[in-house]
């Protein structure tokens, strides 16, 4: 019964659908490194439990301490696993999961050139001890979505 409800929401990806994903991805892209580069350039809201601020989260997913190697290594080859999802699902015509692994791939590109420019993943909302950015709210949608 899924499979056929999936069929029929389904969308036929052509070039006009492969174009605007691609629009939608740059700018999501975009918006991440622009929101980064706000923080550093000190605009900050800080204050209060949740504010906004710049902050370069040197550990790990969850806070695992790695060596940058391994760190590095590891991210390009969630990358690769990624693209292959997202050639995947390009290939069975798959628009939502093209779209979701999109967006995981967007998130751990832009907390890669994170990890190689400022040494570690510039986060800019804190909530206690928690932080995170757009690029780690991709990731996580993208995971869900690719899930459902």
């Amino acid at each position: 019964m899924r499979s056929m409800q999936s069929q029929a929401t389904q969308k036929k990806i052509n070039a006009t659908t492969s174009g605007l994903v691609f629009v939608l991805g740059l700018w999501l892209f975009l918006s991440d490194r622009l929101v980064k580069h706000l923080a550093e350039i000190g605009i900050n809201s800080k204050g209060g439990l949740f504010y906004f601020s710049y902050y370069v989260n040197v550990d790990g997913v969850f806070s695992l301490s790695w060596p940058w190697p391994v760190l590095i290594v590891s991210a390009i080859a969630a990358l690769g696993a990624v693209a292959g999802l997202a050639w995947r699902a390009w290939q069975r015509d798959e628009l939502f999961k093209l779209m979701a692994a999109g967006l995981m791939f967007i998130g751990g590109y832009s907390n890669l050139l994170d990890r190689m420019w400022a040494g570690g993943v510039v986060d800019v909302w804190r909530l206690g001890s928690l932080s995170w950015n757009l690029a780690d709210v991709y990731l996580v949608l993208g995971l869900a979505f690719m899930l459902w």
